[in-house]
């Protein structure tokens, strides 16, 4: 800053004077002086505030009545969300000619919440605190760096299984619960994930119940999942995979147990053709009913090639019966023999696979379709002993008819002369004998 004295046109040294656009020394010092006193102000006022010492005595009382009592003694409002005070334990406080801030932070660090007074108001805002390492340290208590928790992680290992076959699951998901860390089984139906001590894995497979387990050390776990009775039908059974039907573009059809026994108790093949339109056994009409011949089944039309291997040219005229589909039991192709005398009784479920989405699976056996059928599989360790029993009875329906009684016969017959006999002897002693012998029967009831 420049301080000139202008005498007669000229400049000079000495005398205070300010030019255009500065302040003087001295408004400068009054402005300094000023922000000064306001800060000191503004400082004990909330000290003020702060220091204020409270008296209580409460037993078994909520924050809400604490709360009170001291807005009561200091005229300070309490600002907070029910979200905030649930959870809250009874309250037992003792304290008499104690500094505010002391009493808070007795009364709720505690309970785990923190306070806070913006400046210039009469408000104390309640919150939950984040952590424990977050939370003020008592009245008193020494100053310590509290370093957040490392979580130490550990290698799980272990193995997925069925519940009811024992077999291995592959492509079962393993997911560290609350994260996106995941991991499949392999071939084996093993796995391996990193996680620390304590925490939930979730396991989920197609078709199965989720499991959720805690792990509490680095171990083998075996896990075994019960399968699903509700996502029968909701799962397509290729033979080589289990996929979901969201996710399956082929045209197919799933049958379970119940379904098939709804229809018929005697050939899946007989059920099947009530289920499925597609599915077809065609009439023998040289063969008729002959238990001993095998039916011949359509699931994708007819074949209209001639047999090249043969001496026919008429169409469809094949030795081993070219429209049959595929029969798919349990994983391995079986002819239509074993699947025509299976039992009813062991069938689990039963996939229809019509288009060429199964050619990619199985090739060109698969371009009549696919019959897929699960058997139930038995439990590891258990003996299963199964006993079905059939009753029936079969009695006509008379109640509309006016049937006639023995006597009524009797009469009627005789009306009808079926006991007279005009033009020989013999044969008319003969209805004789009838006639007396049935009467006589009749009589004796």
């Amino acid at each position: 800053m420049i301080f000139l004295t202008r005498v007669n046109g000229h400049d000079i040294a000495g005398a205070p004077v300010c030019l255009k656009g500065c302040i003087t020394l001295k408004v400068l010092r009054r402005m300094k002086l000023t922000i000064l006193l306001l800060t000191a102000f503004f400082l004990q006022v909330s000290a003020k505030g702060i220091s204020q010492n409270v008296n209580l005595q409460v037993k078994d009382a909520s924050l809400e009545q604490v709360f009170k009592l001291i807005e009561r003694q200091t005229g300070y409002g309490f600002l907070y969300t029910a979200k905030t005070l649930q959870g809250s334990e009874k309250v037992n406080l003792s304290v008499k000619n104690t500094p505010l801030k002391q009493v808070l932070q007795q009364l709720l660090y505690s309970q785990g919440m923190t306070f806070s007074m913006p400046p210039g108001g009469k408000t104390i805002v309640v919150k939950k605190q984040g952590s424990i390492a977050n939370r003020a340290p008592l009245p008193g208590a020494p100053a310590t760096a509290v370093a957040p928790p490392v979580l130490q992680l550990v290698e799980i290992k272990g193995v997925v299984k069925s519940e009811d076959s024992g077999e291995p699951l592959v492509g079962a998901t393993i997911t560290v619960k609350g994260t996106k860390t995941a991991t499949l089984t392999d071939a084996k139906g093993e796995f391996s994930i990193n996680a620390g001590p304590g925490t939930a894995l979730v396991i989920t497979y197609v078709g199965y119940v989720d499991k959720e387990i805690t792990v509490k050390r680095s171990d083998f776990y075996e896990i075994k999942l019960a399968t699903s009775p509700t996502s029968v039908n909701e799962t397509v059974v290729t033979g080589v995979y289990v996929r979901p039907k969201s996710n399956f573009t082929g045209a197919s059809n799933s049958f379970s147990a119940e379904d098939i026994a709804k229809v018929s108790n005697s050939n899946i093949l007989n059920a099947l053709q009530s289920l499925d339109p597609s599915f077809q056994l065609m009439e023998n009409l040289n063969l008729g009913s002959n238990p001993n011949v095998l039916p011949d089944v359509v699931l994708r039309s007819g074949n209209s090639l001639v047999d090249l291997g043969g001496s026919s040219t008429v169409p469809f005229d094949y030795a081993n019966g070219a429209n049959t589909p595929l029969f798919i039991l349990d994983g391995f192709e079986v002819p239509l023999q074993r699947i025509n005398d299976l039992d009813m009784n062991r069938i689990a479920k039963v996939d229809i696979l019509k288009d060429a989405a199964a050619t990619s699976i199985y090739g060109s056996r698969a371009a009549n379709g696919v019959i897929v059928i699960e058997t139930v599989r038995p439990k590891e360790g258990k003996l299963r002993f199964t006993y079905i029993g059939n009753i029936s009875v079969e009695a006509p329906d008379l109640s509309s008819y006016n049937l006639l009684n023995a006597r009524e016969k009797f009469d009627l017959e005789n009306k009808m002369n079926a006991y007279s006999f005009y033009g020989w002897n013999f044969r008319d002693e003969q209805l004789g004998f009838f006639y007396n012998q049935r009467l006589a029967a009749i009589e004796k009831g």
